[in-house]
């Protein structure tokens, strides 16, 4: 009888260890989901903050995209000439009070064809020049160009 009911405490004990194991087998799993699941989630919204972040840093100033369109056609067709240089902080400050209706002014890189620049004179960046010979040197605004263009801003 020793060796019966020794054999049933074993086997008890053997099932409840399997029992044991085949809970924290279950629960490994389940932890190994629960990270698979928390890294998904993880590089996910990582990704999305990438993505939010290099969006607002990559932006184009679309503030005045297109406003300024007609006034840089306008300047164009009157023959108004800007010279600048690339390097040249005042030269992108104008560049940039026009946004990308820049794209329709006339614009000379000195740097690029500087016998274009000697020829008119410039002497320092940037230079407005206009078909009756005046020279507007250093950054001017938009306003200013206005004035003395003639050519109007839009509203």
């Amino acid at each position: 009888m020793d060796v019966a009911r020794h054999y049933e405490q074993v086997g008890g004990l053997l099932r409840r260890v399997k029992d044991a194991d085949l809970r924290g087998y279950k629960r490994g799993l389940t932890r190994k989901k629960m990270k698979k699941k928390l890294k998904i989630i993880f590089y996910f919204l990582l990704a999305v903050f990438i993505f939010a972040f290099l969006s607002f840093i990559l932006r184009d100033d679309d503030s005045q995209a297109g406003r300024l369109d007609d006034f840089a056609r306008c300047l164009s067709n009157k023959g108004v000439v800007m010279y600048g240089a690339e390097w040249c902080a005042h030269c992108q400050n104008e560049k940039k009070a026009f946004g990308k209706s820049f794209q329709y002014v006339n614009y000379i890189e000195c740097p690029k064809d500087p016998n274009k620049c000697l020829a008119v004179g410039i002497e320092g960046y940037p230079t407005w020049i206009f078909p009756d010979g005046r020279k507007l040197v250093g950054e001017q605004g938009v306003e200013k160009l206005s004035a003395e263009s003639g050519c109007q801003l839009a509203n």
